[in-house]
């Protein structure tokens, strides 16, 4: 399985990942879902203002969230043809996550590890709308994260 991450970094004077590091945290979200298939995933890293005007766009919230996810709707008979399938885009914003990281006494690393796993399994097909989706989603994070060397990011302090 290969993964190519694309990076539109449109806030270079925030940390921000570098695309084998994207890459490492997407494999092991597919490896741990046993989905070996190659794949592209394009992230978008912004700032608060444009986060907030497509979380209202496309989620009807007026404010800047950490991560957007905008899975790639395309019909199997067309991927099974690709070499690699686009999952989608994620979006980020990294003051929030600076914010969060700083708020929940984590490291900035760690919290962008958790966020781009969160988004690539929004973009797989979780959520967490219903409280039972929500527990298998924060399960799949915990150990997924926990592959990557990463404690449980539900415990906060």
């Amino acid at each position: 399985m290969t993964v190519t991450a694309e990076i539109d970094n449109q806030c270079p004077e925030n940390w921000a990942p570098t695309e084998s590091m994207c890459n490492e945290w997407v494999e092991a979200t597919l490896h741990h879902l046993s989905r070996e298939t190659n794949c592209l995933i394009s992230l978008r890293i912004v700032s608060a203002n444009e986060s907030a005007d497509l979380n209202h766009k496309y989620r009807n919230i007026s404010a800047a969230t950490n991560v957007l996810s905008f899975p790639m709707e395309i019909p199997p008979e067309v991927t099974a043809q690709m070499d690699a399938v686009p999952l989608g885009d994620l979006v980020i914003c990294p003051t929030i996550v600076e914010d969060e990281a700083n708020a929940q006494q984590k490291s900035l690393a760690d919290h962008w590890t958790h966020l781009v796993v969160h988004g690539c399994l929004h973009l797989l097909g979780y959520d967490h709308q219903l409280e039972e989706a929500a527990i298998e989603m924060e399960n799949l994070e915990i150990e997924i994260l926990k592959k990557l060397g990463i404690s449980n990011p539900y415990l906060i302090g």
